[in-house]
């Protein structure tokens, strides 16, 4: 027995829902990522077993999954953003480094 389940809500179909199949890749190189997705008008029983295949059980699904996957929505794990260290130098030593080099 084959299930197919919606990829954003996890909603399971029914034999008597009208779903919306698609069919998504991804192929990176080494300049360049380039994502894309096909769907297709129908629902194709053999082709929705196809291992590229994508499945929305609503329009509004297939939109939410579209703006994730070309990057419109911001993911929510996974991001890590730089931090730069900065060093704090108390006014005092910053002022005896500046004495001592007119010193010198």
């Amino acid at each position: 027995m084959i299930r197919y389940q919606c990829e954003v809500c996890d909603r399971l179909k029914s034999p008597d829902n009208d779903w919306i199949l698609g069919f998504a890749a991804e192929r990176l190189g080494v300049t360049e990522a380039r994502r894309e997705i096909t769907v297709i008008p129908r629902w194709d029983e053999m082709r929705a077993r196809a291992v590229l295949a994508v499945h929305f059980c609503s329009d509004d699904c297939k939109q939410e999954y579209m703006a994730r996957l070309f990057g419109e929505v911001p993911p929510d794990a996974g991001v890590t953003t730089k931090k730069r260290a900065v060093r704090a130098i108390a006014k005092k030593r910053l002022a005896a480094k500046k004495n001592k080099r007119r010193a010198a």
